[in-house]
């Protein structure tokens, strides 16, 4: 039986997406969010155990506008799927009420209503405690289920630091990228990498240490994997070879100059 290459679930906690599971080929999901907020939490579950995930997963910053998340599905380090979510943060906005005529007075003042209330009487203070108690009546979306050992949405092991010494990493070391360049410094022969895995749970093994370099174009892998060897990413540097200097040869000038000097000095 073929392995099922979707995902169980895909949500934003606290907020809802239109993700149908019987569905999985829709990969592009929206969400407005009309309430004052500097981050989401993303959570997705795979199908099958065998699959992993990785990109934007768990608690995420946010600004106003559009924010553009990718989750990736992945099969050891085989990309299957990717699922996009744009979040639309709105920008909030403070209501006014507008001020009523006055009214010609009458001989029997009546009582002001306790439901109308001026924009005089309203402090800022309580404009937005009003506007906290409307945004908590939004529904809110299912409880997130609980992460067990082993579950199917366990993220991939990635490397938390890598760092090269007598060098530098272009493009700057992030953990989901894994192709990157090393820019020799002048006058050495030799580098140094270091790396750390995110968790102690993380076997750090390759090219580590101290590694000589020559004037060939040279590629160093460095894999992180767990213990029990069911997952495993892996990160390569690739370092350019040298230009080989040639030795120019003196043209007749350069010769007629030379010998005019000899016959001077003698």
């Amino acid at each position: 039986m073929a392995e099922k290459e979707y995902l169980n679930y895909l949500g934003i906690i606290g907020y809802e997406i239109e993700f149908l599971i019987e569905n999985n080929d829709v990969c592009y999901y929206t969400c407005e969010i009309n309430r004052q907020t500097d981050y989401v939490e993303i959570f997705a579950e795979t199908a099958d155990k065998k699959h992993t995930l990785a990109g934007d997963i768990g608690v995420l910053p946010v600004h106003k506008g559009a924010n553009t998340f990718t989750i990736k599905l992945m099969d050891h380090d085989v990309l299957l799927k990717t699922y996009d979510i744009s979040v639309v943060v709105r920008k909030w906005k403070r209501k006014r009420q507008k001020k009523t005529a006055e009214k010609p007075v009458k001989p029997i003042v009546q009582e002001k209503p306790e439901t109308e209330i001026t924009q005089e009487e309203i402090t800022e203070g309580e404009v937005e405690e009003t506007m906290w108690k409307e945004s908590e009546q939004q529904p809110l979306a299912a409880p997130e289920p609980e992460t067990t050992a082993g579950s199917g949405h366990m993220p991939p092991p990635r490397l938390l630091r890598l760092h090269v010494l007598n060098g530098s990493l272009e493009p700057d070391f992030q953990g989901d990228i894994f192709e990157y360049r090393i820019k020799r410094t002048q006058n050495k022969d030799r580098i140094v990498i270091e790396a750390e895995g995110e968790t102690a749970e993380y076997i750090v093994s390759g090219d580590v240490g101290e590694q000589k370099l020559t004037e060939d174009e040279q590629t160093f892998s460095i894999t992180c994997s767990l213990k029990d060897g069911s997952a495993e990413m892996a990160y390569h540097l690739h370092v350019e070879g040298v230009a080989k200097k040639t030795k120019r040869k003196e043209g007749p000038r350069q010769e007629k100059t030379a010998e005019k000097s000899r016959k001077t000095t003698g």
